[in-house]
């Protein structure tokens, strides 16, 4: 199987997100083989509205993508072009399957950066493509005891007390290392994103791929329900 695995780092404009970094690999499944890897700026918000970089999350690291760019490891690109060289690559290697950790972020930022660039109504992927959420895999296969155990023990928990399911701690889990800091770029996360998506795979168990933006919610009920049982162990 051929996957396309992406991440999108986006804006705040007007009620909705716009992607100004877009990042994804296609990688071959069966082989576990990186086919392809694009790292792209967006040249319409990094250059020509680039006054709405002020609204941008992780702002403060716009600066080192001119970096990234004048050393060709970033490519700064129209949104036009960006799309088209997306639909050639999904072509080229017969793609089926979309996969983000928070898929619905990912593919609403580029639905929304299709009405805003392109004034295009339409979604921005083929309606061909099935689109698989490594959020709500990782809830259901990697958030379990020794998750709970791990995120105890590095007190990794939300403002509200719910344990924490981020890519960030999910990978610092798998890799046993407490201390990774996520780099908050579109092909640099896509990297971990595709580790921890490799890692439930080859655990083969059944696992629902759809998206779930209230995947979370399970992991807390479940980490409850873990607490209570050591709590009567004791």
């Amino acid at each position: 199987m051929k996957v396309l695995v992406i991440d999108v780092e986006t804006l705040f404009y007007r009620g909705a997100v716009l992607p100004y970094d877009i990042g994804y690999v296609i990688f071959d499944t069966r082989k576990e083989k990186i086919l392809c890897k694009r790292s792209f700026g967006v040249y319409e918000l990094l250059v020509t509205e680039s006054y709405l970089l002020k609204n941008a999350y992780y702002k403060e690291k716009i600066p080192s993508y001119w970096d990234e760019i004048k050393e060709g490891k970033r490519i700064l690109w129209g949104f036009s072009i960006i799309k088209k060289c997306i639909y050639e690559d999904l072509k080229k290697y017969e793609v089926q399957k979309v996969f983000a950790y928070n898929a619905s972020f990912d593919i609403n930022a580029l639905n929304h950066g299709n009405k805003y660039f392109l004034n295009c109504e339409e979604k921005f992927f083929p309606d061909y493509l099935q689109f698989c959420c490594i959020w709500n895999m990782a809830c259901q296969i990697i958030c379990t005891r020794n998750y709970f155990k791990f995120c105890e023990k590095y007190c990794f928990f939300s403002e509200k007390g719910n344990i924490k399911t981020s890519a960030e701690i999910v990978y610092k889990f798998i890799k046993k290392d407490e201390n990774f800091v996520e780099e908050h770029k579109g092909f640099e996360d896509v990297k971990i994103e595709l580790e921890i998506l490799l890692s439930i795979l080859k655990r083969k168990k059944k696992v629902d791929t759809s998206i779930n933006t209230a995947c979370y919610r399970e992991v807390q009920k479940k980490f409850i329900v873990w607490k209570e049982k050591k709590k009567k162990r004791k």
